[in-house]
């Protein structure tokens, strides 16, 4: 009988310890994305936005550009943060993450042909 009392009473501590470390580890997520957001942007684009492309250093020889302009042709529907981009060499082979793509302005005029376009690697758009 004691040792039952004994167990209640222990698991009625680690259900406690339970709660206060999942409220600790909210308050923590909701830090953590006020500190991310006050640093970095979130960029969401849609289908047609200009953007401009940054080029790995492995993706790109020494006097190539570092980024290159292209658009936005499609949004992955399971994972939004990566998109299907067209260049005026191609549609590139791989999504590109969000990471790697900055907003251009309308202004700035892409020659982006409207004929079907071949599948192409980053490095080759370099």
């Amino acid at each position: 009988m004691i040792n039952q009392e004994f167990l209640d009473a222990d698991q009625q501590q680690r259900d406690e310890l339970h709660d206060k470390t999942c409220q600790n580890q909210h308050h923590a997520n909701k830090r953590s994305v006020q500190l991310y957001s006050k640093q970095h942007t979130i960029t969401i684009f849609s289908k047609g936005d200009h953007v401009s492309i940054a080029i790995p250093a492995l993706d790109r020889g020494p006097t190539d550009p570092k980024r290159i302009f292209g658009k936005v042709l499609e949004v992955d529907e399971q994972c939004p943060d990566y998109y299907e981009i067209v260049t005026s060499h191609g549609i590139l082979d791989r999504r590109i993450p969000v990471s790697q793509l900055l907003p251009l302005p309308l202004s700035i005029s892409l020659d982006i042909p409207t004929k079907r376009m071949k599948k192409i690697t980053l490095a080759y758009a370099a």
